[in-house]
């Protein structure tokens, strides 16, 4: 049983927020989970838990693609994977349309093979450090210092049959 926090209300502190799961590991919650919306950086304070921690696991629900290059996603998840001792679950995911077009000034328009290319590029760099893939909406080639070995399981917010498809071959 793990707790989902952070998106009504006024959010605690950046500090009142690693308190929350600090209190959650004490009363016994498995999970400790935030979502990356409008508030604090979702890795950066995951990163922050995991230091105060010792078995919760944590997870992202869901950190957006379209913001982020896989290259950085993967460098930060690794780095929090390593601060939190193996225990992080990256949740990632598209967004919805109205965000990555009004929000972020960016085009959604073959929002699932973003996801299909997005995922390769971010799976090679989280297992092996290195990735060479050229495809079109990615061209990516180059090496991250791998902050952690543990293996980073990687889940996606998945509604259609092609991204159910995606999250259980790539994900």
């Amino acid at each position: 049983i793990g707790l989902f926090m952070g998106t009504m209300g006024t959010a605690p502190t950046l500090e009142g927020q690693v308190q929350q799961a600090v209190a959650a590991e004490q009363d016994g919650f498995d999970g400790y989970w935030i979502p990356q919306i409008a508030g604090a950086d979702a890795l950066t304070l995951l990163a922050l838990v995991g230091r105060q921690t010792s078995r919760i696991e944590m997870g992202t629900a869901v950190v957006p693609t379209f913001p982020r290059h896989p290259m950085m996603l993967a460098q930060q998840a690794l780095t929090t994977q390593a601060s939190a001792g193996g225990r992080l679950v990256l949740g990632s995911g598209l967004a919805h349309k109205t965000s990555v077009e009004g929000r972020w000034g960016l085009k959604f328009d073959t929002p699932a093979l973003h996801m299909e290319q997005y995922l390769t590029v971010l799976r090679s760099l989280v297992d092996t450090g290195s990735v060479d893939y050229d495809d079109t909406l990615f061209r990516v080639s180059g090496e991250i210092q791998r902050a952690s070995t543990s293996p980073l399981p990687i889940c996606i917010a998945a509604l259609a049959p092609r991204m159910l498809r995606i999250a259980g071959e790539l994900a």
